[in-house]
């Protein structure tokens, strides 16, 4: 499990908006397949970003597709940042 340092120990809990019931299956399916392959797991924690799904542009075909995506806006707030410096890319 990793842990974030916050400031303090009240979890951060933003209420979710309203999906439609169409965008509400494409978030299903998305989950369903990211519990799958083992990218997210189900879990009890007291902490809750927003999540939104955003469409992405047509593709050649011109079907068009969704993005999940996760707020963590509200917990960035929180959180503790590093005391240290990202080492320059071109160092690596």
């Amino acid at each position: 499990m990793y842990r974030i340092p916050t400031h303090n120990d009240i979890p951060v809990n933003v209420k979710q908006y309203w999906h439609p019931p169409q965008l509400r299956d494409e978030i299903d399916e998305q989950i369903k397949e990211l519990l799958e392959q083992d990218i997210i797991e189900e879990s009890e924690s007291p902490y809750n970003s927003l999540l939104w799904i955003v469409q992405k542009k047509a593709g050649p075909d011109g079907t068009s597709k969704w993005r999940l995506v996760i707020d963590f806006r509200a917990l960035n707030e929180k959180t503790i940042g590093a005391a240290y410096s990202l080492p320059n890319i071109k160092e690596i």
